[in-house]
């Protein structure tokens, strides 16, 4: 699979079904012919632009259209140029990604809030997880129940033994000394999930914020930066103890402990590894670990006997005022680009 193809997932054969009577208008008016054959680089070595396009779908053009009657039976011979990658899908998406901004702009300052008839279609879904043990969960997970006394390597590596879906916080990242030099007690990492399902399949991404209410903040130990990150807890509706190993260590983005609110939203613009995390279909999963955590290397000042932490509200918070939440900015196909023809 072509490693673009969630750019511009709308234009697949749904949407070139959809709207292949636009499209071929388009392909064949004596005017627009020749700049949207252009566009989509079907050149004159490939097509004269004398000669009607009958059928256009991501990978292939066909044109040459002849019907003829054998036995009673009607059947329609036509040649076809087929390419080994959806050419066609792409360049819609890159040649009218400019035309996605400005719509979205539009949705975004007028249509979707004062003139819904007029909007473009370009969505903004705002998730957030559920509280108590149900789907999506948030909450934290950590190897911290037990008297360790164990190397940092050690006790980021070691089996989980404790879990919490219920509290009203979470500790998003923390890790706590022993009063052994260069050991430690306890290492805390957090998961909240989303349901994002409402974008559908065919929904093209643009942009992902996911945003932590935070409470505490203490650098004891030194001062580090917070991670989002992906994560595959076995339950989408409670945690176990297991699901402190079921975080991954590809960054998605990082709030820095000097500019971590411990009394506001933390909002995290995620990168193109944390786009490629959400589900268009179902539950996205994401985790929360300190630099520490998700690099492997302590950088920080040991002192025994004291911890650095950052901590954060979760749906079990009253309200959504201080849950959880991420944001995703997507376009619909069913309102994207050609509605407006």
């Amino acid at each position: 699979m072509n490693k673009n193809i969630g750019h511009f997932q709308a234009f697949d054969k749904d949407f070139f079904t959809k709207h292949q009577a636009k499209l071929l208008w388009l392909l064949n008016a004596p005017v627009s012919k020749h700049w949207f054959r252009y566009v989509l680089r079907i050149k004159g070595h490939d097509l004269r632009a004398s000669v009607k396009i009958t059928v256009i779908a991501p990978n292939s053009f066909s044109y040459g259209d002849r019907h003829f009657n054998e036995g009673g039976v009607w059947f329609t011979e036509r040649t076809t140029d087929f390419r080994v990658h959806p050419k066609y899908g792409k360049r819609l998406y890159y040649a009218f990604r400019p035309v996605w901004w400005v719509a979205h702009f539009w949705d975004w300052v007028l249509a979707d809030r004062f003139l819904p008839r007029l909007s473009f279609g370009l969505l903004t879904l705002t998730a957030y997880p559920a509280a108590g043990a149900n789907s999506p969960v948030d909450g934290e997970v950590s190897r911290s129940a037990g008297a360790f006394n164990e190397t940092f390597s050690t006790i980021r590596a070691g089996a989980g033994d404790s879990a919490d879906a219920t509290s009203t916080t979470m500790e998003a990242g923390r890790l706590d000394s022993s009063g052994t030099t260069n050991q430690y007690t306890r290492l805390f990492r957090g998961i909240a999930l989303f349901d994002t399902s409402a974008i559908t399949a065919f929904g093209v991404i643009s942009g992902v914020v996911l945003s932590l209410y935070g409470t505490t903040k203490v650098n004891n130990l030194g001062s580090p930066a917070l991670h989002i990150a992906g994560s595959t807890p076995a339950s989408n509706s409670t945690l176990a103890n297991a699901d402190y190993g079921q975080v991954q260590r590809t960054s998605f983005g990082s709030v820095s402990y000097a500019s971590f609110s411990a009394a506001g939203y933390n909002d995290i613009t995620l990168n193109a590894s944390g786009i490629s995390n959400i589900s268009k279909t179902g539950i996205s999963k994401f985790s929360t670990q300190l630099d520490w955590d998700i690099n492997n290397s302590f950088t920080g000042a040991w002192a025994g006997g004291v911890a650095s932490i950052l901590r954060c509200s979760t749906a079990d918070a009253s309200g959504t005022s201080q849950d959880p939440k991420l944001v995703v900015t997507y376009a619909s196909p069913s309102g994207a680009f050609f509605t407006f023809l």
